[in-house]
């Protein structure tokens, strides 16, 4: 017995299966800030706003490119207040991942999580 083997069909497939590991790599990609320091709070009744004294005009249109804010439909977004809320009381650096789902530049980015240094 003889196995045929379609070698169209195997590239193809070949293809398909490198491809989907890049593909889920730039759908769920971001970018990560460098460290700084939270400068200001501004709480609205929409989301909490944060300056920072990180720049980045390609994020943020506004404050200088300062301006970052939480998303209130996050399901974290009790903790990430907290975090926040206690990073800048604490005077503790921070550094943020910028949401990729989002037209950027805008005014205040969402910042989708970040970490809290000692």
């Amino acid at each position: 017995m003889r196995i045929r083997i379609d070698f169209r069909a195997l590239v193809l497939a070949l293809a398909v299966i490198l491809a989907a590991p890049a593909a889920r790599a730039q759908s769920s990609g971001g970018e990560w800030s460098a460290i700084t320091s939270i400068s200001a709070l501004y709480p609205t009744s929409q989301k909490m706003i944060f300056i920072t004294e990180f720049s980045e005009s390609e994020w943020s249109s506004c404050a200088s490119g300062r301006r970052f804010a939480l998303d209130p439909d996050n399901a974290d977004y009790p903790a990430q207040v907290a975090a926040l809320l206690t990073a800048f009381a604490g005077g503790r650096d921070i550094q943020m991942f910028i949401r990729p789902d989002q037209s950027l530049p805008t005014c205040d980015p969402i910042v989708d999580r970040f970490f809290v240094f000692d």
